[in-house]
């Protein structure tokens, strides 16, 4: 997916990131059935400061119409520190900005195909379906996408998950692998 030029002028995103974004949403492609319409770079205000990439189903036409958003409110002067501070206490399963893009595609193939009025009733099933111990991040929130994404990063990494996130991602996501 090529990211909109104007993106790289505005200031704010350095150019490496959306370099790293549009790369790895490429590479993703090559290795998924991907339904992911756009990369928005806009503010997600001030509650949100601390978010660098989000996934967002938007309604569109009764549809869902997956995006993924770039923060332009994020500090990406302290990104790399941040995400090795991070990788390291255990908080997140990603330690590189590649990885913080796939989490986010990660959302995207769970919620893929997901009509949208069933959109609040699925994530409220995979809240039921939490595991806990994939990252301190997922166990803090108690959210059942988060455990999947992170578990999807350690999997792709070649770490080990307990087994019933294992099953989450084999079910939700390497589902939309291509053949």
């Amino acid at each position: 997916m090529k990211i909109p030029s104007e993106y790289y002028s505005q200031g704010g995103i350095p150019p490496d990131v959306l370099d790293t974004v549009g790369r790895v949403i490429a590479e993703f492609e090559r290795e998924y059935t991907l339904n992911l319409n756009d990369v928005v770079a806009e503010s997600m205000g001030s509650e949100n400061q601390g978010v660098v990439f989000q996934y967002r189903p938007l309604n569109k036409s009764g549809a869902t119409d997956p995006r993924v958003y770039i923060n332009t409110d994020y500090n990406f002067d302290n990104l790399r520190f941040a995400l090795k501070r991070n990788f390291e206490g255990g908080v997140l399963s990603e330690r590189t900005i590649d990885e913080l893009v796939r989490h986010e595609l990660a959302h995207a193939l769970t919620f893929q195909g997901v009509p949208l009025n069933r959109l609040n009733a699925f994530n409220a099933e995979l809240n039921e379906e939490f595991v806990r111990g994939v990252s301190l991040y997922s166990d803090r929130l108690r959210d059942g996408a988060e455990a999947i994404a992170e578990a999807f990063t350690k999997l792709e990494r070649g770490e080990s998950v307990p087994e019933e996130a294992k099953l989450l991602v084999e079910r939700l996501i390497y589902r939309w692998r291509k053949k």
